[in-house]
């Protein structure tokens, strides 16, 4: 299904555009097309595509990522946002094969991205390897916690973590 967003994908390219081809390859794998879960009646969209500001949107649903969607009756997943060279596309998509549920999520990009959101990257990937090894180590959530939240603190994040403020600009 990534390879589908590749191939389809692009700058100029809808982030509806994008979902269906994920989601003809889903569904000719066998995939019906609906998924309930956390609390019922709820329905999350399967083929989550959220480029550029997009991907900040927030929604009713109990997710880091929202998303516009294709209608304000319906605003979760894919919508009509065109993708930008340099700008982040998050897809995140889920899949459920023979009562198996697979739930994946990567990032994208037309072109390259800039060195500072490089940079944000690779710090984040940092504070994620401080907290896998920490759990690795067999130490309670709350030290990786600890120690993730001390790392986002001491490299100037510490205002955009779980919980930030309304309204403050990353920067």
């Amino acid at each position: 299904m990534f390879e589908a967003v590749r191939e389809v994908g692009g700058e100029g390219r809808s982030e509806l555009e994008m979902a269906a081809a994920a989601d003809e390859v889903s569904r000719a794998a066998g995939f019906g097309g609906r998924i309930r879960m956390r609390r019922w009646p709820m329905d999350c969209d399967r083929v989550v595509i959220a480029a550029g500001r997009s991907g900040a949107v927030p929604s009713y649903f109990d997710s880091a990522i929202g998303g516009l969607g294709a209608s304000p009756i319906s605003s979760l997943g894919a919508g009509h946002a065109k993708v930008v060279a340099g700008e982040p596309v998050i897809v995140d998509i889920v899949h459920l094969h023979r009562g198996y549920v697979s739930d994946c999520t990567r990032m994208f990009c037309a072109g390259r991205f800039d060195e500072e959101s490089v940079s944000k990257l690779n710090d984040m990937a940092e504070i994620r390897d401080s907290v896998v090894a920490s759990l690795g180590r067999g130490e309670y959530c709350s030290e990786a916690w600890r120690i993730g939240s001390a790392m986002a603190d001491e490299m100037g994040y510490s205002e955009h973590l779980m919980g930030m403020p309304l309204n403050k600009p990353f920067s």
